[in-house]
């Protein structure tokens, strides 16, 4: 350990001073209760396992989120395995025939029912789009918001989740257009747009 080294406190303690910073952190991202717990149990076992690497360059709790990090990928690129190429296309509030019985939304989204750049200042405005995101079935829901939330790059997403950049494509389109459709419906029926 460096002189400048922080000193780590005993594994003992890591659960009581870091497991509900890595609960909520695991939850912001896996949005799976049941999972969050796993990541923690995991993260806080394999951190143990190596904890003799821990050179005190930087504070425990973020070598303990770095290494969740790589456990919520590895829970991220199997739910991008395991799930099917049709539950990207599926939004519950699609309108028509069409999508009702291919899962498939119309080619063409309709325009914007309200002036997106004046709503984004609104507070209202992301209380729905958090409910539209939340309908977003996963891993679209997590990718969409690595990459255009935490505006990940591109390359680095692929490389965890093992996907190429035109499948990322594909699926962050059919989320825009998912949340487009869902907040045309459910926020554009406001009397001041």
């Amino acid at each position: 350990m460096s002189e400048s080294a922080t000193p780590a406190p005993a594994p003992e303690e890591w659960l009581p001073l870091y497991g509900d910073y890595l609960y909520r952190y695991a939850l912001s991202r896996l949005r799976d209760r049941g999972q969050a717990e796993d990541a923690v149990q995991e993260t806080l076992l394999s951190a143990f396992k190596a904890r003799e690497r821990y050179d005190g360059r930087v504070e425990m709790r973020f070598w303990l989120r770095a290494i969740m990090r790589n456990k919520i990928i590895d829970t991220l690129r199997k739910r991008v395995k395991d799930c099917s190429y049709e539950a990207f296309q599926q939004e519950p509030d699609s309108p028509g025939f069409l999508e009702r019985f291919t899962g498939v939304l119309p080619g063409r989204v309709e325009k914007w029912t309200f002036d997106p750049q004046v709503a984004c200042e609104r507070s209202d405005f992301w209380e729905q789009f958090n409910r539209c995101i939340e309908k977003i079935p996963e891993p679209g829901r997590s990718l969409f918001i690595m990459r255009e939330i935490e505006e990940q790059d591109t390359e680095e997403i692929c490389k965890d989740m093992k996907i190429s950049a035109n499948h990322l494509w594909v699926i962050i389109h059919r989320v825009r257009k998912n949340l487009k459709f869902c907040l045309n419906k459910n926020y554009s029926r406001r009397p001041e747009f």
